[in-house]
């Protein structure tokens, strides 16, 4: 499911909202879970969104030269107990997929 799919779908929910306001409300969205992650965000029954910091590593390169890598982070979530279990419970995935 791709961003597009994503409005499409709440628009048809919504059918009070046309698909700019719908791509609006998204955005806003995105833009405030991108904005706060370094801080944390927790969802209710949803899950975690955090920022995880990376440590500097020491590599060694193909020539032999030991290297310093930089401490780049990644982004992390963290599904809820409830999130799981309806997840593992649930029939609507294709497992050639996973």
């Amino acid at each position: 499911m791709i961003k597009k799919d994503i409005i499409q779908a709440m628009s048809n929910q919504h059918g009070a909202m046309t698909l700019d306001e719908v791509g609006e409300c998204l955005d806003t969205l995105l833009t405030l879970l991108r904005d706060n992650m370094a801080e944390g965000i927790t969802i209710a029954n949803f899950g975690k969104f955090r920022w995880k910091k990376g440590i500097v590593r020491e590599v060694v390169v193909p020539t032999g030269k030991k290297v310093l890598t930089s401490a780049t982070g990644r982004a992390q979530f963290l599904p809820s107990p409830k999130l799981k279990t309806y997840l593992n419970s649930t029939t609507h995935f294709d497992e050639t997929q996973v």
